[in-house]
């Protein structure tokens, strides 16, 4: 079907779930950087403060969203058309998120270096086994205190 991924997982389930996580996080994101605002934005009405406040917050909100939605959207198309799960695909999803800061930031500038960023950090995400964790023999050979003092 049209709507399954290769590994069997409902593609607008997927998208969807990426798409509300960004949004959360966005939401959170905007909140705080409104409240950072705020010292300059007390300088106005209280209106006009509320009225900032919930651009900065819906700002964030669908960027982070749209992000979301468009790297799994992308991923999941680049997985169906390629036939293969693979570091590529999420390179491909993630350089088109990150293309989607030229509409955050009205620069084609910004997605020009979005899309290369966006992919390079997958890349290296996916590289590192998707965690930026050090391998244990690594922390056993550099650094010993630190798994001395996490066992028991």
């Amino acid at each position: 079907a049209a709507t399954e991924r290769m590994g069997g997982e409902d593609t607008l389930s997927k998208v969807g779930k990426v798409t509300a996580t960004g949004a959360l996080v966005g939401f959170m994101s905007g909140a705080i950087q409104s409240i950072w605002a705020e010292p300059g934005l007390k300088k106005i009405s209280p209106a006009a403060m509320a009225s900032q406040s919930y651009r900065i917050v819906g700002a964030h909100t669908l960027l982070l969203a749209g992000i979301g939605g468009v790297y799994t959207a992308t991923s999941i198309a680049a997985e169906n058309a390629r036939g293969e799960d693979d570091m590529y695909n999420r390179m491909i999803g993630a350089c088109a998120a990150g293309s989607m800061m030229s509409a955050r930031f009205g620069s084609v500038g910004a997605g020009v270096v979005g899309c290369p960023l966006f992919a390079f950090i997958t890349a290296a995400v996916d590289l590192s086994g998707n965690t930026f964790v050090a391998p244990k023999e690594a922390l056993e050979r550099k650094h010993p205190s630190l798994l001395a003092a996490k066992q028991p």
